[in-house]
């Protein structure tokens, strides 16, 4: 008996998680949900299943957004009121899509929109967020810089004078960015390809900067967090094949790749990737052995930057 009991508790809580998470699911639907209806009802204003899926959908966002924020306010959560303060927004976006068209206005009578409660709970979630930044930034780790950095940005959108803020939000990012080296290679033109890819993937985030060797010497950049080491090694190349009037040359390499992090005084990342390349050429004699590497170099790219800039975008530093 007692072992029935058990299982049904188990199967109970089961069947609970699910149903949350399938409301997690629906809840992040809803916008796009009532887009479409909206839309639909454009091109459509009497279609009357349209019309109750649009009353449908927002009685059910309305009352899941509205039974969150009173969740919020019953439980010990750091972020209560940035969190129901994103939740209003949600709402108000939801309500804000009907009030703008003129059929689905007619449909949904004065959907809810926060005025007065959403400046009032912006106040608070200001202070809020303030303060996980000022938690964050004493921890000192680089990635609890970067989360300082983030909240700080939010207060200042939120509130653009509070306080220090702006002071606050240059002192995490200092704290936060990770200056990386990609060092010198042999091959020139794989090397400046791979920088630029890398430079344009985290061009837009502001904690991380990349570097060619030259350019962190020249411009004296201290201290250098993560040094990117490539290297092409165990090189064979085997005799060239005849076949269909062209020449085959299967090539076999190595490409090493290692990020050493001045950080923790190690390599946080030690790979090698084998790679085969096919040569073709017409003519035995057109084989440029600098053109050939070239080509070969090209071929792994892809896959060299797919490996660090992956890693790059994981890594808790």
């Amino acid at each position: 008996m007692r072992r029935i009991i058990i299982i049904f508790f188990l199967l109970l809580a089961g069947l609970f998680n699910f149903a949350y998470s399938q409301n997690k699911i629906n809840r992040t639907d809803y916008a796009e949900k009532i887009n479409q209806l909206v839309y639909h009802l454009s091109c459509d204003s009497n279609d009357p299943q349209a019309a109750k899926k649009l009353i449908k959908t927002y009685s059910s966002a309305l009352r899941e957004y509205q039974h969150e924020m009173v969740r919020l306010q019953s439980v010990a959560d750091s972020f209560k009121w940035t969190n129901t303060y994103e939740l209003m927004n949600k709402l108000n976006g939801l309500s804000n899509e009907i009030l703008f068209n003129s059929t689905a206005s007619l449909i949904v009578c004065e959907p809810k929109v926060y005025t007065d409660e959403l400046l009032e709970v912006k106040q608070k979630a200001v202070p809020e967020l303030y303060e996980a930044g000022i938690k964050s930034l004493r921890n000192g780790s680089k990635l609890k810089a970067k989360e300082a950095y983030s909240y700080f940005v939010k207060v200042e959108q939120l509130s653009p004078n509070f306080k220090d803020v702006s002071q606050k939000i240059q002192e995490a990012r200092h704290k936060a960015t990770l200056n990386v080296v990609i060092e010198k290679m042999a091959t020139q033109r794989f090397y400046q390809n791979f920088l630029n890819q890398l430079q344009s993937e985290f061009r837009y985030d502001k904690c991380v900067n990349i570097y060619s060797y030259k350019e962190a010497k020249q411009r004296k950049i201290g201290p250098v967090d993560w040094y990117v080491r490539i290297s092409f090694i165990n090189f064979e190349n085997k005799v060239a094949t005849f076949y269909q009037g062209s020449y085959f040359i299967d090539i076999n390499i190595v490409a090493e790749i290692k990020i050493f992090s001045t950080i923790e005084n190690k390599d946080i990342l030690s790979t090698r990737i084998p790679w085969q390349y096919v040569w073709t050429s017409s003519e035995p004699g057109e084989c440029d052995v600098q053109g050939l590497f070239y080509s070969l170099s090209l071929s792994i790219n892809d896959y060299v930057y797919d490996v660090v800039s992956r890693f790059m975008g994981q890594y808790k530093y």
